[in-house]
């Protein structure tokens, strides 16, 4: 199975976290001819965050057995098949995210609407 490996430009912060629908949007907003446009990574059934607030440049990628043995001691509980672990690299750092998938989106919402649907 090939692994994930995008890279995104800009300034990415956490938008948005909910909990109980288990969903984190990090967003980046540019604003060009006096329009918005956004960019929002999704990640889906998030079970673990290790990131810090605000992200420049992201390479995203899906962690490998090292990385998912990581985030699995820190987490705590076992992970299964679908769990995945992703790697944010951003300015020489690692961050991870524990989750199910994600899903890269544009939009023109404004800069702090969500587009998380509740």
């Amino acid at each position: 199975m090939d692994k994930v490996e995008e890279k995104y430009e800009g300034t990415f912060r956490i938008l948005d976290y909910s909990i109980s629908h288990k969903l984190l949007l990090l967003r980046s907003t540019e604003i060009e001819n006096e329009e918005v446009f956004n960019k929002d990574i999704l990640f889906i059934s998030v079970f673990y965050i290790e990131i810090k607030e605000t992200l420049e440049g992201i390479i995203l990628r899906e962690g490998d057995i090292k990385d998912f043995k990581y985030v699995e001691k820190k987490y705590g509980n076992q992970l299964t098949q679908l769990n995945k672990v992703f790697i944010l690299e951003s300015q020489g750092c690692r961050y991870y995210i524990g989750a199910s998938a994600y899903r890269p989106s544009e939009n023109n919402l404004l800069p702090s609407k969500s587009s998380i649907k509740k």
